[in-house]
């Protein structure tokens, strides 16, 4: 199944046209709040042009004029990948690839607690 260009760090193996679990969106959701003004703006920008839907200014008095809701659920797959993997890279660089390393023991430990079991 042919792919055209680079669509961020391990696209290629994913099915971009299947919706993302529950899981991936609410840790997506979570990284948002990590990034930079810089990084947090490129995201709004890309989901602006792709897909704007997604963007919502909260009610009339019910919040600053700067606010900007995501509706992560409706970010259409493909999008949705490009940026995961977007923001999972910049949130590593600010942590200094620490993200990885906490997933990494986060499964071990329950592996662990598996096997105790």
């Amino acid at each position: 199944v042919g792919g055209h260009g680079g669509g961020g760090a391990g696209a290629s193996t994913k099915n971009l046209n299947a919706p993302p679990s529950l899981e991936l969106k609410t840790k997506f959701s979570g990284q948002l709040f990590r990034l930079s003004g810089i990084d947090l703006g490129h995201v709004i920008q890309v989901l602006d042009l792709r897909c704007p839907h997604v963007l919502e200014k909260p009610q009339a008095g019910g919040g600053k004029e700067d606010e900007l809701e995501i509706n992560v659920d409706a970010i259409d797959p493909r999008t949705f990948y490009e940026l995961e993997a977007y923001v999972k890279e910049r949130v590593e660089i600010k942590s200094g690839g620490k993200e990885e390393e906490v997933e990494e023991g986060k499964k071990e430990g329950m592996k662990a607690r598996k096997r105790k079991r």
